[in-house]
């Protein structure tokens, strides 16, 4: 007995193995249902509202390609979710669902660059750059992470890198015409600030640098005109005429109606000589703008354009050793045009004018009285000219302009000069002392007034400037060429 169920013992145990090995596997089996259950009954990322306004619309969607649309699945969806998220100003949550996107394909570069606009959204530029970057990385033409970089790059003020960056932008998708708007903005702001670290250099003497500046300016604004009148600027201090001419005659083409770029290229036109040109500009600046201080340069080039039409004899006065009495005549005649105009006229005779080069004038002063024709009717035009002479013929214009402004006369009507070899009784005396007291002529050194010396061409020209001073006072305009106008 005790061995027959010694012999079922090994049996009995066997189906205690099967038994506790079929327990685990249904245990097992149980974990697993749940598990599946627990699985089928958690809650799924569901959809997002998309936001009534959204919280970033300057960013552009990172669109997904079609290419990547056929072989991403589920990515696309998650990724417009994470877009909505961060639209509605939600850019922690946007960023942990491109984070996940790109956990489960990190080729995806579309959520890369969302990763970037998160970023962005954050004021965390230097990480928004590297996340545009990685997508570049993948697609070097990619519109969003090209515009997300350009954007990037401004907010670090790189703007010569964002400007390129937006011109990339424009190249890749040229519908985006915001972009152009944003480049001229980029442009003209470094223009400003190139324009003002121009003019600094400029005041502070570097020219060479102030030129850089402006050549940088046109580089990226090659259609301002003032920026070629400005740097013509530069040029004509730093003694490049030729360069500067180029440069404001491009600014006027560019600009016709800027005042600025008239008075410029009439300055460097008359630093070249050209006085017609440089009048021509001076007039045209001062039609377009009336309170540019152009006028003065005006009378003073129209002077000199009158003075250039005259005969060389007479520029040639200032320098003359001597000058002769029909000399005399012309500057009277030229300069004291009123005076000579206003004297009474008296028909003269003069035979010995007709082939000389200031008959005109001489003619007019001989009729004024002012100079005197000889009892045979010669004027003798090339005799030299006497001090006494002079005297003689300014006493007289200051007698012409008395009788127009009386006041005037104080200073050298019945003027008492003294004299070393001249006295009271003396036939020159009383004109020498009203000469001498108009400040007209001086004394020399030693008190003489030498009646009979000649007189250089400098003395007429001082004497007879005084003289159209002193009409400018009794109110005659003398503004005709001086003689001795550069």
């Amino acid at each position: 007995m005790t061995g027959a169920v010694d012999r079922a013992t090994p049996g009995l145990h066997g189906n205690a193995d099967m038994f506790g090995h079929l327990l685990a596997v249904h245990a097992r089996l149980a974990v697993i249902a749940m598990l599946a259950m627990a699985a089928a009954c958690a809650p799924r990322a569901g959809p997002v509202a998309p936001p009534v306004k959204p919280a970033y619309p300057q960013f552009p969607f990172p669109t997904v390609t079609e290419d990547l649309a056929r072989t991403s699945g589920r990515l696309a969806t998650d990724h417009e979710r994470a877009w909505t998220l961060l639209q509605s100003g939600r850019a922690d949550e946007a960023a942990r669902d491109f984070e996940r996107v790109l956990s489960r394909e990190s080729a995806f570069y579309p959520a890369e660059a969302g990763l970037g606009f998160t970023e962005l959204a954050q004021k965390q530029a230097a990480s928004a750059l590297q996340r545009f970057d990685g997508a570049l990385a993948r697609a070097p033409s990619y519109a969003p992470a090209l515009l997300g970089r350009a954007e990037t790059l401004l907010m670090l003020k790189r703007d010569g890198d964002a400007l390129a960056a937006y011109e990339a932008v424009l190249a890749a998708d040229p519908s985006l015409t915001d972009v152009r708007e944003r480049i001229e903005v980029i442009r003209f702001r470094a223009v400003q600030a190139d324009v003002g670290a121009a003019e600094q250099a400029r005041q502070r003497g570097d020219l060479e640098q102030s030129r850089a500046y402006y050549q940088r300016a046109i580089t990226a604004s090659p259609e301002s005109g003032f920026l070629y009148r400005d740097l013509a600027r530069v040029e004509g201090e730093l003694g490049n005429a030729d360069e500067a001419l180029t440069h404001v005659e491009r600014a006027v083409a560019l600009d016709p109606n800027d005042a600025s770029s008239h008075q410029v290229l009439g300055q460097l036109q008359e630093q070249r000589g050209d006085v017609d040109a440089a009048l021509t500009a001076y007039r045209r600046a001062s039609e377009l703008d009336p309170t540019l201080d152009v006028a003065p340069r005006i009378t003073a080039l129209e002077t000199r354009a009158e003075l250039a039409r005259l005969p060389a004899a007479y520029r040639a006065i200032p320098g003359a050793v001597a000058v002769a009495r029909g000399d005399l005549a012309a500057m009277f005649g030229i300069r004291l045009a009123p005076v000579i105009e206003a004297a009474s006229k008296a028909t003269v005779l003069v035979t010995d004018t007709r082939q000389h080069w200031a008959e005109s004038w001489i003619q007019g002063v001989a009729q004024s009285g002012v100079m005197d024709v000889y009892a045979n009717h010669t004027f003798q035009p090339d005799v030299r000219l006497t001090r006494g002479e002079l005297a003689t013929a300014a006493s007289r214009v200051l007698a012409l302009l008395g009788k127009r402004a009386p006041t005037l006369t104080t200073s050298w009507d019945r003027a008492r000069s003294s004299f070393a070899d001249i006295g009271p009784t003396h036939l020159l005396y009383e004109d020498a002392s009203q000469a001498v007291a108009a400040g007209v002529m001086r004394v020399g050194q030693d008190r003489t007034f030498a009646p009979s010396q000649t007189v250089s061409g400098g003395e007429a020209v001082a004497a007879v400037e005084r003289l159209a001073q002193l009409a400018e006072q009794a109110g005659m305009d003398t503004s005709g060429p001086r003689v001795d106008e550069r």
